[in-house]
């Protein structure tokens, strides 16, 4: 849970991010997914670096994810 979105990293080497609706329950229907890579591989770690940014580790890389924008940075 970051910035008011919660972040899951999912076996397919992409990331759901889920933020709540105007009635401030999350709302599961509407979605973000960031692909980081190829589905044959897991990410392997996330992590919540300075309340900001979400550091994700797939493969031999470090891809840092911004939760508002829901983009790459």
């Amino acid at each position: 849970h970051v910035q008011g979105r919660v972040l899951v990293a999912l076996a397919d080497g992409t990331v759901a991010i889920f933020r709540r609706g105007s009635d401030g329950q999350w709302d599961l229907s509407q979605h973000h997914i960031i692909t980081l890579g190829s589905p044959q591989h897991s990410i392997r770690c996330m992590t919540a670096v300075s309340g900001k940014t979400v550091w994700c580790g797939y493969r031999n890389k470090i891809h840092v994810i911004d939760p508002i924008l829901m983009t790459l940075e």
